[in-house]
């Protein structure tokens, strides 16, 4: 018997099927960071084949926890980034210009 388990995002009216046995996990990640999905309690519903053999409410916490941390690490990066960029140039001027265009970005 085949086993799914169904990651929806309601605002982006988008969903991402995973097998139980085998989850493209990188598949779901990649689909997240591309698009800019709003991973929250909210907005996200996780259903599944088989409610019993699989906890959907566990699930969906940990891929809203997971999805937090990782935000947190990406603007840790990036303010290192800019307190670098703005220690090793000079000109002021040409520090914001770069932070400018890596925040865009």
């Amino acid at each position: 018997m085949e086993n799914k388990i169904s990651v929806c995002f309601n605002k982006e009216k988008d969903s991402f099927v995973l097998d139980i046995s085998q989850p493209d996990l990188n598949g779901l990640i990649h689909l997240i960071i591309e698009n800019h999905y709003d991973v929250s309690v909210e907005n996200v519903t996780v259903t599944c084949d088989d409610e019993e053999a699989f906890d959907c409410e566990t699930f969906k916490n940990m891929l809203v926890e997971v999805h937090e941390e990782f935000v947190l690490d990406i603007d840790n990066f990036f303010d290192n980034i800019k307190k670098d960029i703005e220690t090793y140039y000079d000109d002021e001027e040409l520090s914001k210009y770069i932070i400018d265009v890596i925040s865009k970005e």
